[in-house]
């Protein structure tokens, strides 16, 4: 993929994120299904996307160990 059309991807993705939307993204043997992990209704499109009534845990992917500290533990309020 040329430099400018992953760029124009990049893009997109992180305006459906910020819009509450669910990406899909490659990983190195599977397609993931990504959401902004601190917006309740994203993460619930993706239960429902999946079928999932048991709502096992997902992954929460940061770009830096303050994302962590910052998000953790879950509140209850989001």
């Amino acid at each position: 993929m040329a430099t400018e059309t992953m760029e124009q991807a990049v893009t997109e993705a992180v305006r459906i994120l910020r819009e509450g939307g669910v990406i899909l993204y490659p990983t190195d043997t599977v397609w993931g299904i990504g959401c902004d992990a601190t917006n309740a209704e994203a993460v619930e499109r993706i239960y429902r996307l999946k079928r999932s009534e048991n709502k096992k845990s997902m992954l929460v992917l940061c770009a830096t160990p303050d994302m962590v500290v910052r998000s953790w533990p879950p509140s209850r309020s989001r």
